[in-house]
């Protein structure tokens, strides 16, 4: 699948990864030249320079061929604007959108966008409240709906506590994208991640992989 990311920060990059990883093919568009230079070393050509709510930049980034569109920029306007034009002149067959404040969520899906994605939600780790039953709380379908990305809290004394990213063997395919710590701090998962209790992992994985992936991360030795 052609998947076509708006917004090269900690979300639109950590996606891009995932999905590189597992074959599907990525455009990285952000209109930050700095860091689209920066992001060159390890993406390539595929991270370029340019504007989500252009459609000159759009066209060249091969929008209407995109089998997903994502807009992850840290701007609810630019986000909801080009979930609409990738809708609306490129008939993009699905959309999916980060809103920053939450109360933005109902005007994205009433205008249109496919999946809309509280980043202020995810921060202060509401969800996992909401769905008190449900050990994997299931954010949004991915590549074709065999993939979704999905948040994890980690109880205490769960055997990952105090291990580094590096020392933890996740299932086959998935890839943890960002750490959100106990008060909401957010961070970019690297090897030397420390995870601690009470952190949410925000991982994309195959679906089959959801039971594993939860018990690799609160499984109490």
């Amino acid at each position: 699948m052609y998947i076509v990311i708006i917004g090269a920060g900690r979300i639109g990059t950590g996606l891009a990864k995932s999905q590189l990883a597992t074959g599907q093919e990525v455009f990285l568009l952000d209109r930050d030249d700095a860091r689209v230079e920066s992001l060159r070393s390890t993406f390539g050509s595929i991270a370029q320079l340019g504007d989500g709510t252009n459609v000159t930049n759009l066209r060249e980034a091969g929008v209407a061929r995109a089998g997903l569109f994502i807009a992850a920029t840290g701007d609810d306007a630019v986000n909801l604007a080009s979930c609409q034009l990738a809708k609306q002149v490129f008939n993009s067959p699905r959309t999916v959108a980060v809103v920053v404040d939450p109360e933005n969520a109902m005007l994205f899906e009433a205008l249109g966008v496919d999946d809309v994605v509280s980043l202020t939600d995810l921060a202060m780790t509401r969800l996992a409240s909401t769905v008190p039953a449900h050990p994997v709380i299931r954010l949004m379908p991915l590549a074709g709906r065999h993939r979704e990305m999905v948040a994890i809290k980690i109880p205490a004394g769960a055997e990952v506590v105090n291990r580094m990213l590096s020392e933890i063997v996740l299932p086959y395919g998935s890839s943890v994208i960002l750490v959100i710590g106990p008060t909401g701090q957010t961070e970019e998962p690297r090897p030397e991640t420390v995870l601690d209790a009470e952190d949410e992992v925000i991982v994309v994985t195959p679906v089959e992989g959801r039971q594993a992936l939860w018990e690799t991360f609160t499984e109490i030795p």
